[in-house]
């Protein structure tokens, strides 16, 4: 459960509804099996974030900044349980596949602390 010390969700604007949350996070809780057994990472995390609103999740390391910021981009690991919701520009980001998948990728995006973070998470970079 490490926290490669990065992660705030960045968004970017949409067209969402005047007044409506852009990205709204309700009562997010991720497991992840270790050692056979799922054991929560994250607990009951919900925000909402309007258009033109900037956010920034800030916490000691490993209290899941960067697994809240994986689970809004879809981008947990293989056995993750996760429960609550994660709502963009009004869509389910759960029930998205394939094309819109991506689609949502490119207007939801995690930004490192750390530039070598995503290196050292398995992730595409250079050194």
């Amino acid at each position: 459960m490490s926290d490669p010390q990065a992660a705030a969700a960045a968004v970017t604007p949409a067209e969402a509804a005047p007044g409506a949350p852009l990205l709204d996070v309700d009562d997010l809780n991720v497991r992840l099996p270790i050692d056979g057994i799922h054991r929560p990472v994250l607990r009951e995390v919900s925000f909402s974030l309007r258009p033109g609103e900037a956010f920034g999740l800030v916490g000691e390391s490993g209290s899941g900044k960067s697994m809240t910021a994986r689970a809004i981009d879809r981008l947990l690991p293989a056995g993750a349980q996760v429960t609550g919701s994660i709502r963009f520009d009004g869509q389910d980001a759960g029930a998205l596949t394939g094309a819109g998948l991506r689609r949502y990728r490119g207007q939801v995006a995690m930004i490192f602390q750390d530039p070598r973070a995503q290196t050292r998470s398995g992730g595409s970079g250079t050194s």
